[in-house]
């Protein structure tokens, strides 16, 4: 049972809401695994479908275990806002400057729009 909620941890609250699926749930989606990664557990539970519903809708979850950078903690909350006017978009994630200077230290990157997409460049320099 407890795999077949963990899938149910990606449903997103906007679509079980009955809203339509947008660029705002798969941040939703990413949020949630990247939490399940840190914390080694879902960011919402319950012991039925019912009652994890109800979490996911509420948007309220455990703090990330504190060997993580705070900063993480911030972006995720970001990333895990119910309203999906409120979430972070993908692109200022991606220029967020905590990710930028996690990430691309030791190469470089471009970050492209086009067709509703975002593609990212990398490279390594000799």
């Amino acid at each position: 049972m407890k795999s077949f909620l963990s899938f149910w941890n990606l449903r997103i609250a906007q679509v079980w809401a009955g809203k339509k699926y947008d660029e705002a749930c798969d941040v939703w989606s990413l949020g949630t695994v990247i939490y399940e990664l840190a914390a080694l557990e879902p960011p919402f539970q319950g012991q039925s479908l019912m009652q994890l519903r109800r979490a996911v809708a509420a948007g309220k979850y455990a703090p990330l275990p504190s060997s993580y950078n705070p900063q993480l903690g911030r972006i995720l909350a970001q990333m895990l806002t119910v309203d999906p006017h409120r979430r972070i978009k993908a692109l200022d994630i991606l220029e967020h400057e905590e990710v930028t200077r996690w990430s691309w230290s030791d190469g470089f990157h471009r970050v492209e729009r086009g067709g509703g997409a975002i593609a990212i460049v990398v490279g390594v320099l000799d």
